[in-house]
């Protein structure tokens, strides 16, 4: 029995038929995990398999005559194995695994031999100052190649909008295809400046909200944190006009409270959650440009937005 661990399993297969030095339909296989290549290389696991080879009683017959006939003090014969009662079967069959464990004994006689013959021969003689030369013109080629490094990394490298946009559209369908949710269209524009725009689409993209908007906010922020990481640009997620719907809620919910923050100067939302938190901050900016508005958190790890009166403006 042997255990196999390879990237695929036709690859692992393969090298079980190897090792037990058999065929393929000749394996007894016990698949213990199966390939997975994973998300953006992440999560990658390996197929591994528990296998022992099949052993027929004609083999098994097989290997008892080559086993006997290597033997020099042996002076008997082989004959085959009649078909006779349980009782006479049961005698032969323990027979042949005695048989097998001597031939094992035999196998590890002669490797254990091989082995020492190995250790016992003299070592080869070594040229110390040949050694030292040798040592020294590898580091200095290591030295030059790690200064040809170094310096292609302290460069700049200035990449155009056009190869941003393809490098992210790759990504997101390379990370879909591995998916089980059936997405035929996946927009990527600039949304401004410093803002990428990625609307997904397809039957099963309202899948992609979930209840409550959790897969949303799980898939946007994995997004942005490659997307802002990466290229220090900010990310506005659409689903299925998700945002859009949010985004005209939160505008209806802030319109009493813009009239409040208009008459007394200041006012706090309540808490609110997930991207809701977002869109309110932008729009309640887009309100009251000349007002302090920011997010807070409480000590119940709630978070809400805040709008005052800078403290240049004598408050």
């Amino acid at each position: 029995m042997v255990r196999i661990e390879s990237k695929t399993l036709d690859e692992a297969y393969i090298e079980a038929s190897k090792q037990l030095n058999c065929s393929i339909t000749d394996l007894n296989v016990e698949v213990i995990q199966n390939p997975s290549n994973g998300i953006f290389g992440l999560f990658k696991k390996n197929a591994i398999i528990i296998v022992t080879a099949k052993k027929s009683i004609n083999s098994v017959e097989n290997d008892t005559v080559s086993v006997k006939e290597n033997k020099v003090d042996t002076s008997t014969t082989i004959t085959k194995v009649k078909e006779t009662s349980p009782k006479e079967k049961i005698v032969h069959e323990q027979q042949i695994k005695k048989e097998f464990a001597l031939k094992e004994k035999l196998e590890d006689k002669k490797s254990e031999e091989k082995s020492i013959n190995t250790i016992t021969e003299e070592p080869k003689k070594v040229d110390v100052h040949e050694e030292i030369v040798k040592n020294e013109t590898i580091q200095k080629e290591f030295n030059n190649q790690q200064d040809i490094f170094d310096t292609f990394y302290s460069e700049k490298v200035k990449v155009s909008k056009n190869d941003i946009l393809a490098e992210i559209k790759a990504g997101i369908d390379g990370m879909f295809k591995y998916s089980c949710f059936d997405v035929n269209e996946i927009k990527i524009e600039y949304f401004d400046e410093n803002t990428i725009y990625v609307e997904i689409r397809g039957n099963d993209a309202a899948l992609l909200i979930g209840k409550e908007g959790y897969r949303y906010k799980a898939l946007s922020y994995m997004l942005f944190n490659w997307i802002n990481s990466k290229y220090n640009l900010m990310l506005r997620l659409e689903i299925a006009e998700f945002l859009k719907n949010q985004e005209e809620m939160m505008s209806n919910f802030l319109t009493p409270f813009i009239e409040k923050v208009k008459k007394d100067g200041r006012g706090q939302t309540k808490s609110l959650d997930g991207v809701l938190v977002h869109i309110a901050l932008t729009q309640l900016r887009g309100v009251f440009p000349n007002k302090y508005v920011s997010v807070r958190t409480n000590s119940d790890g709630e978070k809400f937005v805040i709008v005052n009166d800078f403290k240049s403006n004598g408050r």
